[in-house]
């Protein structure tokens, strides 16, 4: 079985990583401006090996999508959120924003997001508070990263839900 593990080495922190098996490097965040902590908020740089947190199986007008958590912004040291999106089959993400900056990197199938579309291997960056949606033409999977907690806004008028996973 293929398990999803992650290391995340937060702004400030130290270490040494061997790949010892095909591995793919995402880098996130400056290298020259500090991190922030304005959020929920590392209290301490860290390095960590993650395991995905098994898989959330939610319904967004009536699909099956998963989502994978490898870091939510809750632990002592993690600020970041970092998880992947995916779903078996075509779908359109209906209008909404976020408070955070994200940056999705799609890994299977494609994204249209407004007039671009954005295939496997590519990136959209997201400006927070920015509004967008986006429709797949079959199934799909991306990473999502956020340099902090972030909240969600549906409808425009409608109240910021925390995107903090449960159970």
């Amino acid at each position: 079985m293929w398990r999803r593990r992650a290391v995340i080495v937060e702004a400030g922190a130290s270490g040494t990583i061997r790949a010892i098996a095909d591995s793919k490097l995402v880098h996130v965040g400056s290298t020259t401006h500090p991190s922030v902590t304005e959020g929920t908020g590392a209290t301490a740089p860290g390095m960590h090996v993650v395991d995905s947190a098994g898989g959330r199986h939610v319904r967004f007008d009536g699909h099956p999508i998963e989502n994978n958590y490898f870091a939510d912004s809750t632990c002592p040291s993690c600020q970041i959120v970092l998880f992947t999106v995916s779903c078996d089959e075509a779908h359109t993400a209906a209008s909404h924003l976020h408070s955070e900056d994200e940056i999705i990197h799609v890994i299977e199938g494609e994204l249209q997001v407004g007039p671009q579309t954005v295939k496997a291997g590519m990136s959209v960056a997201i400006p927070a508070g920015r509004r967008y949606g986006f429709r797949t033409p079959g199934a799909y999977k991306f990473i999502n990263y956020r340099r902090d907690a972030s909240t969600f806004t549906g409808a425009p008028g409608s109240d910021p839900v925390a995107e903090i996973p449960v159970g």
